[in-house]
């Protein structure tokens, strides 16, 4: 009975980053409209590095990075498993961007507005959205209200999804989407053309992604193949030079001589004469 393949969600991050991060951003830009309740508009990956099509990603620093048209930093993280030092090292990584975006702006220019959204695939908290802030704070005439980090409980929404049970709700359909198995992914892409195009990009995807493993495990066993062919090769020579080594030193040629025939060490052949004792 063969076993039934792993379909790969939008929740692993190579494939949550190839699919937010293709085409126009209409999709992340409806995630990100729904999480901060306001239109977003993605202008620009801030990362070059981060890979759109490179399935062999498995781990990155930073999961999405990107710039919007109102002047905002937002940086999007994956967490399959949120626990307190995944946390921590989110606030880190966004505490240095809150650094290396005041270290890098000249002096009379605006600051961009950062904001973490931290996407949680892990039952976290009674509410769907919950926000980290510093109240606003007025340090002489600046006023400062740059500081924003947003816990997303996914499944949280995706039961309030199914809960209502509305035929054609579209109320966050993009963000129960990013929680969604193969047949979940085929009902809501009846309800929406974008679910229906995410869904199309998903299931292509995980096609290649078998690809790739298929393609994988021949490679792993062509070359388990070959090393065993080299090892047999070196196994045979070996045995080769065993032999004629023997044969000179019955013979009593000196050890010196064999070294510069048979380009063996002095120990190798030293070795090789105890055992014929």
């Amino acid at each position: 009975m063969s076993k039934t393949k792993k379909f790969l969600t939008l929740k692993y991050d190579h494939m949550f980053k190839t699919v937010v991060l293709s085409d126009d951003f209409t999709f992340l830009n409806n995630i990100l409209s729904d999480i901060l309740e306001k239109e977003v508009f993605v202008e620009k990956v801030k990362l070059n590095e981060l890979p759109i099509e490179d399935t062999e990603d498995r781990v990155q620093i930073v999961d999405v990075l990107v710039k919007t048209s109102d002047n905002e930093v937002i940086n999007v993280e994956v967490n399959i498993n949120f626990s307190n030092l995944i946390m921590e090292r989110n606030l880190m990584y966004y505490f240095s961007l809150l650094l290396d975006n005041y270290d890098k702006k000249e002096d009379n220019e605006e600051t961009s507005k950062i904001i973490q959204i931290n996407l949680n695939f892990e039952k976290v908290g009674k509410v769907p959205k919950e926000e980290i802030r510093i109240h606003n704070m007025t340090l002489g005439k600046v006023e400062y209200d740059n500081f924003k980090v947003i816990n997303v409980n996914l499944l949280k929404y995706k039961r309030m999804w199914y809960d209502k049970n509305i035929n054609g709700d579209k109320e966050h359909l993009y963000l129960v989407m990013l929680t969604s198995n193969k047949n979940e992914l085929e009902e809501l892409g009846k309800k929406d053309a974008l679910a229906k195009k995410v869904g199309s990009k998903v299931f292509e995807l995980n096609e290649d992604e078998e690809k790739r493993i298929q393609m994988k495990l021949k490679k792993d066993a062509q070359y388990i193949a070959r090393k065993e062919r080299e090892l047999a090769e070196k196994r045979a020579i070996r045995k080769t030079q065993i032999t004629t080594v023997k044969r000179m030193l019955q013979r009593d040629m000196d050890i010196k001589e064999i070294v510069e025939i048979t380009g063996l060490t002095e120990k190798e052949i030293q070795k090789i004469q105890k055992r014929m004792k």
